[in-house]
Parts: C-alpha cells; structure tokens; sequence
C-alpha cells in the first residue's frame, strides 16, 4: 500500500502518454476488519494490532482469541513516521512487522 505513495504507478491517457499517479486516502469510514486491510495491519484481536499504541496487548488465561489493552503509564503511541516506517520495514522483509514498546 505505501509503496504506492512514493513509487507511484503509470496511467495511459487518451492519447497513450503515461500519466504517473500517486495515491494517498484522505478519509475513509469503515469497520474493524477493513480498516486492518487497508493499513495492512494484523486484525484487531492480534498481538500490537491496535491503530493507536504500540502496546502488545493481554490476552486472559484460557481464552487467547480475546485480547485487550489495558491503560499504562508507559503507554507508546503510534505516530504517522512509525506507521511508515513500520510499513516500509515489512515491505523490506516481505513480513509482518512488530514494532516493540519503547
């Protein structure tokens, strides 16, 4: 997906010149599961999948499936760089990405 921003990908006009494009959302409303598909994300229950720390999450004993954040004091919020940057490394890696608290 980021790649797409800085690369960009050629369109054929009317004429057959290519056109180089860049995409970028500006705004989108959508539900859990799409939103972890569009910023190519692990899926809201999985580990450091929250959109807006980098906090691994808990799960409860017994019941992995279920995973929550609870408040620290500690607590390390994602930034636009650490989104890109986490972007950019699994697209490096050609894997999933995880960047730990600080």
């Amino acid at each position: 997906m980021y790649s797409v921003i800085f690369i960009g990908f050629d369109i054929a006009d009317e004429h057959g010149s290519l056109i180089r494009a860049h995409v970028s959302m500006v705004l989108a409303s959508m539900d859990l599961p799409a939103k972890a598909i569009t910023v190519n994300m692990k899926q809201y229950n999985g580990k450091a999948s929250c959109t807006y720390c980098l906090d691994p999450g808990e799960t409860m004993a017994g019941n992995r499936l279920h995973r929550f954040w609870p408040h620290t004091a500690t607590q390390v919020f994602r930034t636009e760089e650490s989104f890109m940057q986490s972007a950019m490394t699994a697209i490096q890696r050609n894997t999933a990405v995880c960047i730990p608290m600080q």
